[in-house]
């Protein structure tokens, strides 16, 4: 019977030992950690869903002002439309990043999901744990009462054969439940440990996502960036286009109430272009490249409109008929080549010195019979023909500044 009560104690000690919990509290401080992790990546992707909405409300704002604008406002500046493009194409990395991003919230939402699902888990192996702790407590005092009776039975220096052979049996029994308990509970540290491990694998698939995450956001910020300087640099050029529309409008507008011939024409072309078209007859007389008075005072008021583009070039371009020259006119005008360059230089020339026009902002241009507006197949189609077109151009450092003013990295 001394030796029952050995093993029994030695039994109960390995039962206290094995039940030591050493690490919980370490462990339950990780697992908070990862949850206020969470709640702050919450609180990044309302800030960032936030910031996603203002832009794309700025960007509708600016689509329907653009949608509503007049054709005319609608023919842009190269540079406009080249910027208005590299708008199109940032808000379509903007949209991209967006992608990516829904990408790596759903990555993270899924992540935290599972780590939910093993926390659970963890909870329910704990409480099988606990329930396993409370078994064995019972075995514990079902063992101490037992031995309290065996210890009876020896003192009484009595008993039946047979009591003494049921209590060990009875013993063995409790030893046998003992055992299974222990088992059991060794198989459900098993069991936490691995849920443990996966938990620990889904923090580190959760901490990638949120690095991942991060750089997206920066990548969004950077584009945010880029954008705004983008709109920044299409409203300017925007209100520059608006000007040259108003000027446009009241250069036609003065023009058409000082000249009012049918052959006097003013028209804006696309790539930032304004054409005014002469007839030649009103600026020269058949075959010759000398002014006519009536031309003189025409371009006198042309003059005066193009001053105040002081930053646009002027192309004067030169258009004859298909009528040959012929007679004394070949020794001055060889062919209409000569015809069409004289009478744009004649043009030029006037400007300069009659109308003070700066001669760096002039350019000659002969296009003899070949760049018709009309079919050469009768009198007043060659007399359409018969014409002086100035062209007002932006200059090419228009444009250079435009684009300097554009983000360095698009």
């Amino acid at each position: 019977m001394l030796t029952g009560a050995v093993i029994y104690r030695a039994i109960i000690g390995t039962l206290v030992a094995s039940t030591t919990m050493t690490g919980w509290t370490a462990y339950y401080f990780e697992v908070d950690a990862a949850r206020q992790h969470r709640q702050k990546s919450a609180a990044v992707e309302t800030q960032l869903t936030q910031q996603i909405t203002a832009l794309q409300r700025r960007y509708d704002t600016f689509r329907q002002a653009r949608e509503a604008r007049p054709k005319a406002a609608s023919e842009t500046s190269t540079a406009g439309s080249r910027m208005e493009g590299q708008l199109v194409t940032r808000l379509a990395e903007r949209d991209n990043l967006n992608s990516r991003l829904d990408t790596a919230r759903t990555d993270q939402t899924r992540i935290a999901e599972q780590l939910q699902a093993m926390l659970r888990e963890r909870d329910r192996l704990a409480a099988q744990l606990d329930s396993a702790k409370g078994a064995q407590t019972d075995l514990r005092a079902e063992l101490k009462a037992n031995k309290r009776r065996i210890s009876a039975a020896v003192a009484e220096l009595e008993g039946s054969q047979q009591q003494r052979a049921a209590l060990r049996k009875r013993q063995q029994h409790l030893k046998a439940r003992l055992n299974a308990a222990i088992e059991r509970q060794e198989k459900l540290r098993a069991r936490l440990r691995v849920t443990n491990d996966r938990i620990k694998a889904r923090e580190s698939a959760l901490q990638a996502a949120k690095q991942k995450f991060e750089k997206l956001q920066s990548s969004l910020s950077d584009a945010t960036g880029r954008i705004g300087r983008l709109t920044a640099a299409v409203d300017r050029a925007r209100q520059a286009r608006q000007q040259e529309i108003d000027r446009f409008a009241q250069l036609k507008s003065a023009l058409e109430d000082k000249l009012r011939s049918r052959e006097i024409t003013i028209e804006r072309l696309r790539n930032d272009r304004t054409l005014i078209r002469v007839g030649g007859d009103i600026l020269f007389n058949l075959g010759s490249a000398e002014l006519k008075p009536n031309g003189a005072e025409a371009l006198h008021l042309i003059a005066e409109a193009l001053k105040e583009f002081p930053d646009r070039e002027v192309s004067l371009e030169g258009h004859t008929d298909n009528l040959t020259i012929g007679g004394s006119l070949t020794e001055i005008y060889p062919s209409n080549w000569e015809l069409s360059a004289g009478r744009a230089a004649r043009a030029a020339r006037f400007l300069q010195t009659e109308a003070g026009i700066d001669p760096r902002r002039l350019r000659v241009v002969g296009y003899s019979e070949y760049r018709p507006v009309a079919p050469n197949d009768e009198p007043a189609q060659q007399a359409r023909n018969r014409r002086i077109e100035i062209m007002l151009l932006p200059r090419a450092k228009n444009v250079s500044v435009e684009q300097a003013e554009l983000p360095s990295k698009l």
